[in-house]
């Protein structure tokens, strides 16, 4: 499940957009494809092919997050420790410059409730 909310501030003629993203992934099943709605929240992973990595629909992607999720997973797939993982996972997220959340102001956290992981993106667009 996810979750995007949007606020907008207009303060004179100056207008900003407040964002949050809220993904939950239940404890032990962290896989290739725990992140793909992160990152569907942004169109360009989803949908315009203009901005997918050449090569991404010939190697059986249905998108660019589909593909991405899978990069990054793979990449920390061998640290044992769920809760690390998860954390260098996410953390990775914002190394894609392309993603919305990571132009500009953005601050992210990690909590853990009832058996499962919640994560909250917050940026500003």
């Amino acid at each position: 499940m996810i979750i995007l909310i949007k606020k907008l501030e207009i303060m004179g003629n100056f207008r900003n957009n407040a964002n949050l993203i809220v993904h939950t992934i239940e404890n032990g099943k962290l896989d290739k494809k725990s992140l793909i709605e992160i990152f569907l929240v942004d169109t360009d992973f989803k949908e315009n092919e203009e901005y997918f990595r050449d090569d991404t629909i010939e190697l059986g992607y249905e998108n660019e997050a589909e593909r991405v999720s899978e990069e990054i997973f793979n990449k920390f797939q061998y640290e044992k420790d769920e809760n690390k993982k998860l954390l260098l996972m996410v953390n990775n997220i914002f190394k894609y410059s392309n993603f919305v959340a990571s132009e500009g102001d953005f601050t992210w956290e990690i909590i853990e409730v009832g058996g499962w992981y919640i994560i909250s993106i917050a940026y500003i667009s």
